[in-house]
């Protein structure tokens, strides 16, 4: 129902074009390609690394392309999957796995340097798998923009859409990355519990960037935990209430429910907010405490009234077959 942009690749691509190096995006997801195909595209650009960001459902998809790359080529498995089991992607073929954030590990796995100290990597060695040390977490500040030019329409317009955008062309955009809380059903392996902010000056320069050079005219923020520092995500909201522009501000990933209030809402409203989604998960408290999410359903209540009080519209998330669940809960 919905195809989102690659923005981890578009990211890393960033970074090793700041570096020199030549690369090209290819989304296999949007244009519906083969194993086969994205094989044979990538031999025909000549590329020295190949380079597959990895859901779960893809597991099978990712391998074969590996398998079908020519032997000189070095293959590197990444993204969530990769982060979660390395091990069993170079079993099955690729060359190399990198675990967590990209930018700073692939930029040295492109500049040629020695897998023994490339941080955040899984490798074959003989006939046995090395895996080096965590990569440090980066700070999201020193990131240079993600490098949209490579997708298709810049990654501002169809193919690419949300279940519920809008308006086009339209951006997603990430001021953070990672998230403290402990929900076991969520990945935090890519960017880890360490939540680690944008400043919002500096989140500002690419939402004026997607206006001035996209005409975006919807910004979809994607981060794990957006409003964890309420005060940061207010800041944000009176920034783009003050610009000339105005566009429409949607929290398709979902905010906490009990990191809100009526000031919060007011700034969200006036900044352009037409959408908020609420991660409910279950509407059994028992179910809840499990999981272990660290909010009640009084909370969740509250913020969905507020929500809705403050003229926004509102949807709540929910899970169906967490542990413990049955057909009563």
């Amino acid at each position: 129902t919905m195809i989102h942009p690659p923005m981890g690749l578009a990211y890393i691509a960033a970074v090793l074009e700041k570096n020199k190096i030549p690369v090209k995006i290819l989304d296999a997801n949007a244009l519906n390609l083969s194993a086969e195909e994205v094989a044979k595209e990538a031999s025909a650009w000549d590329a020295d690394i190949v380079g597959v960001s990895i859901l779960t459902p893809a597991h099978n998809f990712a391998v074969e392309v590996a398998r079908r790359l020519p032997p000189s080529v070095i293959s590197v498995a990444g993204g969530a999957h990769a982060t979660a089991i390395p091990e069993i992607l170079i079993k099955e073929g690729f060359s190399t796995a990198v675990r967590g954030e990209g930018e700073e590990t692939c930029l040295d796995l492109a500049l040629g340097k020695n897998l023994a100290e490339i941080l955040g990597i899984s490798f074959r060695q003989s006939n046995e798998i090395k895996h080096n040390h965590d990569q440090e977490p980066l700070d999201p500040n020193n990131l240079p923009l993600p490098a949209r030019h490579l997708l298709i329409n810049n990654g501002a317009n169809k193919p690419y859409f949300s279940g519920i955008t809008q308006e086009f062309p339209w951006a997603v955009v990430t001021s953070s990355r990672g998230c403290p809380y402990n929900c076991y059903y969520c990945n935090k392996l890519t960017f880890g519990r360490k939540i680690r902010y944008r400043s919002p000056e500096n989140f500002m320069q690419e939402i004026d960037f997607l206006v001035e050079k996209y005409k975006v005219k919807e910004i979809d923020i994607a981060d794990d935990c957006f409003n964890f520092d309420i005060e940061r995500a207010k800041k944000i909201f009176d920034l783009l209430a003050l610009r000339p522009y105005k566009i429409h501000l949607r929290f398709s990933n979902g905010i906490r429910a009990d990191k809100i209030d009526e000031e919060f809402l007011k700034k969200a409203k006036k900044a352009g907010c037409n959408y908020m989604a609420i991660g409910v998960e279950s509407g059994s408290q028992e179910i809840l405490n499990k999981s272990p999410k660290g909010e009640t359903l009084a909370d969740i209540r509250k913020a969905a009234m507020m929500i809705k009080k403050a003229g926004i519209p509102v949807t709540g998330f929910f899970m169906i077959g967490l542990i413990g669940d049955t057909k009563e809960t």
